[in-house]
């Protein structure tokens, strides 16, 4: 099938197979198409629907608001020839080294880090590359609607993706996560992706400061294993705060303090936490990290005092986690909105 997308500043043609969504095929076309959690709760990929017919698996997806035209482009297939109009700005891609995909794939662990966050792995049938801090959308028969998580390592094979989820009352995913356990082991999951703009390569040649709230360290742990592996921080500065409540609530601390350890000394990663004091014998125990007491962001204004100018800063976690840390970066670090990246799970 073959979709014209209008855009603000040009006309866009593309083709689409029966089984991708419009952002899929778009994406795999090469453009920049708006998007953010491509799960169909931000309506970021919103676009008018003028001519030809898609089918929309989820027309109930709270991102596509009232209008009777309108149409998300994450949750719509097409099946014939169709034109579709986006309110903003859409550009090609350059270059694109990892295009969205959909392919199955099967959970083969998990392992509880915490009482409320769970670490799963999930083995693709097919390699499904992608960029460090991406993240891709899972489906399961047995609950409505996908789910976006971010790979929690830099797998460049792409031959097994690697996600934390942390328990939210009453979220539909999570709750069938923790009440299903290890009884998941080898279902079949849906995996499209990989989506997100908030990606590290070492050719970037910045210092870089990553700033994350509780799960959303997975994408952060995967741009700082990146540089480790591929020796960045010997020429470049790298920093990660990674935030939580209380020191029960802090995972993967073994594996942050070896990686600290192997990217050297222009590498720090710091544990905040915001409810209560740091533990004296996390400290001990793990003497690569440094602890501290606040949120992450004030604790990362501290740590990135005079060291704002040529960063790239990266973000993820809860919404007020990512507001502060943004506002932070903006005003008190006075950076440039095109060095801080993020990729909003609505």
């Amino acid at each position: 099938m073959q979709v014209t997308l209008k855009a603000k500043n040009h006309d866009w043609t593309f083709a689409a197979d029966s089984g991708e969504s419009l952002l899929q095929a778009a994406l795999r076309a090469g453009l920049h198409a708006p998007y953010e959690c491509a799960t169909g709760t931000c309506g970021s990929c919103r676009v008018q629907l003028v001519a030809g017919e898609v089918a929309d698996v989820w027309p109930e997806a709270p991102g596509r608001g009232d209008d009777t035209n309108a149409r998300l482009m994450c949750q719509c297939k097409a099946i014939g020839d169709c034109e579709i109009v986006a309110k903003g700005y859409v550009y090609s891609a350059d270059q694109v080294s990892a295009t969205a995909d959909r392919v199955s794939g099967r959970i083969t662990e998990l392992r509880q880090l915490t009482p409320d966050v769970i670490e799963f792995t999930v083995v693709p049938d097919a390699p499904l590359r992608y960029l460090a801090g991406q993240f891709v959308t899972l489906e399961h028969a047995g609950i409505k609607g996908p789910r976006g998580y971010s790979m929690t390592r830099y797998a460049p094979d792409g031959s097994s993706l690697s996600f934390v989820i942390k328990r939210f009352p009453g979220g539909g995913w999570s709750e069938w996560i923790f009440a299903k356990g290890n009884a998941l082991i080898g279902d079949e999951l849906q995996i499209v992706g990989p989506f997100g703009r908030a990606t590290f390569s070492p050719d970037l040649g910045m210092n870089i400061a990553c700033i994350a709230g509780g799960s959303g360290v997975a994408g952060m742990r995967a741009i700082i294993e990146r540089g480790v592996e591929e020796g960045y921080f010997k020429q470049y500065r790298g920093a990660l705060f990674f935030g939580v409540r209380t020191p029960k609530d802090a995972f993967w601390l073994e594996e942050l303090d070896t990686l600290s350890e192997r990217g050297g000394n222009k590498l720090s990663i710091t544990v905040a936490y915001s409810n209560e004091a740091v533990d004296p014998a996390q400290q001990e125990r793990f003497p690569n990290l440094g602890f501290a007491e606040g949120f992450v962001h004030e604790v990362a204004a501290k740590g990135l005092k005079g060291r704002f100018n040529n960063l790239r800063a990266y973000l993820a976690g809860p919404p007020p986690a990512v507001d502060g840390a943004q506002r932070m970066l903006l005003v008190e670090g006075k950076m440039p909105p095109s060095n801080i990246r993020y990729d909003k799970f609505s």
